[in-house]
């Protein structure tokens, strides 16, 4: 993504990040777009808007801080879910509080190597995750009813939408990709990272409840320093498999008694 975002502009990016996934998503579901009630275009729409405020949200604040502190501070999804759920039921679950608590000690394990220090760009990766949180809570709510395919090609549309009335209120003017590596980049992000990711999830929503859904995504970095090791030789280090450690940990204490 960043080799992307030296050539376009994050509205830009997402424009054309969920642009390519709501095209690839509708030719491969053709008959979602139709046959989709008001309802479901409304909470797909607004699904979609979430989602691109969140992207746009970490794009600006990857400018003012650090790959760890943004790594740690979007993992904080897996304790904003599950409080936000017990506000709106006012039923704390101790045993999901305690799960996303151990699971974002595992996240701050593997992403704050060099300690954690407020930087500019901290707010946007925190608003970032908060926005994500309610993105997470509101699929859970509609997808009760809503069918997961038809929401989740119509949220496509929806971060289009945003992103484009976005570059146009701030004038952005980098939109065009100019080199192929950075195409490429795009195209990835577009079918494998957006279409395949967020279809998925809306499957997956439709039976798992939002706090399980956000203690999974707190698995990533678990998943990326596997992809480090394999592709790429990265070297392990204690901390790094002690947060990969608390964040399975985490992930199987939440599954527990699971209904």
């Amino acid at each position: 993504m960043q080799k992307s975002l030296a050539e376009v502009g994050p509205c830009a990016l997402i424009v054309w990040r969920f642009g390519i996934a709501f095209v690839f998503s509708a030719l491969l579901f053709p008959r979602t777009l139709f046959s989709a009630t008001k309802a479901e275009w409304k909470h797909g729409l607004l699904l979609g808007v979430l989602l691109g405020i969140a992207f746009y949200a970490v794009m600006i604040g990857l400018r003012g801080t650090t790959t760890g502190n943004a790594g740690f501070l979007l993992g904080c999804t897996s304790v904003f879910v599950p409080v936000l759920c017990a506000l709106k039921s006012r039923k704390w679950t101790l045993r999901i509080l305690l799960a996303a608590a151990v699971s974002v000690s595992g996240i701050g394990l593997m992403t704050l190597q060099s300690g954690f220090r407020l930087r500019p760009g901290d707010l946007f990766c925190m608003l970032s995750a908060l926005l994500y949180s309610f993105y997470i809570i509101l699929a859970g709510g509609f997808l009760k009813n809503d069918n997961p395919l038809r929401i989740g090609v119509i949220q496509f549309s929806g971060a289009v939408a945003a992103a484009g009335l976005g570059a146009l209120i701030s004038g952005e003017t980098a939109f065009l990709p100019a080199t192929l590596p950075v195409w490429g980049e795009i195209l990835f992000l577009g079918i494998f990272c957006s279409a395949a990711g967020f279809m998925l999830q809306m499957s997956a929503q439709k039976r798992l409840s939002p706090e399980y859904v956000s203690l999974l995504y707190s698995s990533e970095p678990v998943f990326a320093m596997i992809l480090g090791l394999v592709f790429l030789a990265e070297p392990l280090s204690a901390g790094r498999l002690g947060g990969a450690a608390l964040i399975l940990c985490g992930i199987l204490l939440s599954s527990l008694r699971r209904k």
